[in-house]
C-alpha cells in the first residue's frame, strides 16, 4: 500500500456492500451479539508496535468478500479485534451483496500477490467510523488456506507489509524527466472493486427499429458484484522509441443472482463488446463458468511512440523510485477511479 488514498480506498471496499465493519456499535457497545459469526483467523506475527491495537481484515474470493473483525452487530455496524502479543483472532464473515452478510465457514485458498495483496486495517480504537483515519495498513502477499471457515498465518517481512498513511514505504520517489528512466519490461497489478454490476454494464433492449429502452439489471442481475484485477505489462526501448503491452484483466462475478440458471450466460453477453480490431492488436476472451470469470487478454506489438506520448511518460506525473526499479503511475491514469499502480521492473 503505497499512499493513505489508497489505505482509506481499502475501507471503501466494505463500504461497498454498504456496511461499516468497524462503525460505531451504538449505545450498547459492550455487547457483541447480532451477526453470527463463523470460523476464526488468527495472523502472528503482527509489528509489536501496533499490540492493542485494533485490526479489520478483508480478502477477496470468487464467492464473495471475506471480512475478518471482533463482531459485526448489523449490516451497518460492528467492532475491531484487538492485537496482543503480535497477534490478532479475528471472528469472519462473507459479504456477497449489499445486505447478504452471513458467517464464513468456507474451505477457500486465498492468496495476497504484491499488487493484489490481502487487506488489514488497524485503528487506535474498536470502534471507528468509515471517517476514521487509520493508523496503518497491512498488505499480505501469502496464501491462507481456510478450512470450516477458519485458517492461520504467520507474518513475516517476506510474505507482509505494514505502512501508515502517507506513504512512508520506505521508498524515495522523483519525477520521470525522460524516456531513458523508462527503458526496460515493467510489470504490476492493480484491482477495482468489488463493486455492483450497474458500474460497469448498461443494458438495453431492442425494440426491432434501432432504438431501446433501458433495463434493469437489479431485475436481471440482482445484487451482484465485480471484482476486477488488471494485470499489465509493458516494454520500452527508450532508443527505438517503441512501447509493447500486454495488458490482461480478469472480471470475477459474485453474489446476486450470479448462480440462477441462464444469467451468468447474461453476463456473458453483456462481455461480448463490438471493438474493431486494430493494426497489431489481439484480443482473446476466455471463461472460467465454475468461478464466475472472464479473462480478456489484450496483446499489443511493439509500436513506435508518437511525441505526445512521450512527453506525456516524461512530464513529471510518472514517478521513480530511487534505485529505479518501481515506477509509480498516480490515480485514475489507468482510468477514472482507478488507483495509484506501482510497475516494477522486470
Amino acid at each position: 500500500m503505497k499512499s493513505k488514498k489508497f489505505l482509506l480506498g481499502v475501507l471503501v471496499m466494505v463500504l461497498a456492500f454498504g456496511m461499516t465493519v468497524v462503525g460505531c456499535g451504538g449505545d450498547d457497545d459492550d455487547k457483541d451479539d447480532g451477526i453470527p459469526g463463523g470460523g476464526t483467523l488468527t495472523l502472528t506475527g503482527i509489528p509489536s508496535e501496533y499490540n492493542g491495537k485494533y485490526a479489520v481484515f478483508m480478502a477477496p474470493t470468487t464467492n464473495g468478500q471475506i471480512i475478518g473483525a471482533k463482531s459485526l452487530s448489523g449490516p451497518t455496524s460492528g467492532k475491531a479485534a484487538k492485537i496482543s502479543g503480535g497477534s490478532v483472532t479475528l471472528t469472519l464473515w462473507i459479504a456477497t451483496g449489499e445486505t447478504d452478510i452471513k458467517a464464513y465457514t468456507g474451505a477457500d485458498t486465498v492468496t495476497g500477490s504484491q499488487q493484489n495483496p490481502i487487506q488489514i486495517m488497524i485503528f487506535a480504537s474498536e470502534s471507528a467510523s468509515d471517517s476514521t483515519q487509520p493508523v496503518a495498513g497491512g498488505s499480505i502477499t501469502g496464501t491462507i488456506t481456510f478450512a470450516s471457515g477458519s485458517g492461520t498465518l504467520a507474518l513475516t517481512s517476506s510474505n507482509s507489509h505494514f505502512e501508515k498513511p502517507g506513504g512512508n514505504d520506505g521508498e524515495t520517489w522523483s519525477a520521470v524527466t525522460s524516456l531513458a528512466q523508462l527503458n526496460g519490461t515493467w510489470k504490476g497489478t492493480y484491482t477495482e472493486g468489488p463493486s455492483p454490476i450497474s458500474d460497469f454494464f448498461g443494458a438495453r433492449e431492442d425494440d426491432g427499429h434501432g432504438g431501446g429502452h433501458e433495463v434493469d439489471l437489479t431485475e436481471m442481475f440482482g445484487n451482484m458484484m465485480v471484482t476486477i484485477v488488471s494485470e499489465m505489462t509493458a516494454t520500452i526501448n527508450a532508443t527505438a522509441k517503441t512501447l509493447a503491452s500486454t495488458d490482461k484483466t480478469i472480471m470475477t462475478f459474485t453474489g446476486g443472482k450470479i448462480n440462477e440458471t441462464g444469467v451468468w450466460g447474461k453476463v456473458k453477453e453483456n462481455l461480448v463488446g463490438n471493438s474493431e480490431s486494430e493494426e497489431g492488436v489481439t484480443e482473446t476472451v476466455t471463461y472460467n463458468d465454475n468461478a464466475h470469470s472472464a479473462t480478456i487478454t489484450r496483446v499489443e506489438s511493439a509500436q513506435s511512440m508518437e511525441d505526445e506520448e512521450i512527453a506525456m511518460l516524461t512530464s513529471g506525473a510518472l514517478q521513480i523510485n530511487q534505485s529505479g526499479n518501481k515506477i509509480k503511475l498516480p490515480a485514475d491514469m489507468m482510468g477514472d477511479g482507478s488507483p495509484e499502480v506501482i510497475l516494477s521492473k522486470q
